[in-house]
């Protein structure tokens, strides 16, 4: 093998590595679509009719093909956000991996390929 068909697989192998250890860094995830939902209650007295709407925070997600909606009290917003950041993170680093695994496929590949010759 050359030197530097061998630095690239080594390359390759401390970048799958690194990936590896970030997915274990993740805690809490979830894969949903954060929404704020605005409505009036329907009192006549109330800022909402006026046209200050009130304000709801839910997730939406999909089982078995249908939308469901879960709310999200006010004191948890901080949690969801970032449940649902570190999913879109974990969603990148799996996507980096992938990435990498098939430049090592395909550096092994080559490697085996100049072997039969």
């Amino acid at each position: 093998m050359t030197a530097s068909r061998w630095n690239a697989l080594t390359r390759f192998r401390s970048q799958r590595h690194a990936a590896s250890q970030r997915l274990s860094t993740h805690g809490q995830m979830i894969k949903a679509s954060l929404v704020v939902n605005r409505r009036r209650c329907g009192k006549p007295g109330c800022r909402c009719a006026e046209g200050q709407l009130h304000e709801s925070l839910a997730f939406t997600y999909k089982r078995d093909g249908k939308s469901v909606l879960v709310h999200i009290p006010q004191h948890l917003e901080a949690e969801a956000r970032q449940a649902q950041h570190d999913y879109r993170k974990l969603k990148t680093l799996v996507e980096e991996l992938s990435a990498i695994n098939i430049k090592l496929l395909k550096h092994k590949a080559q490697r085996s390929k100049s072997r039969q010759r």
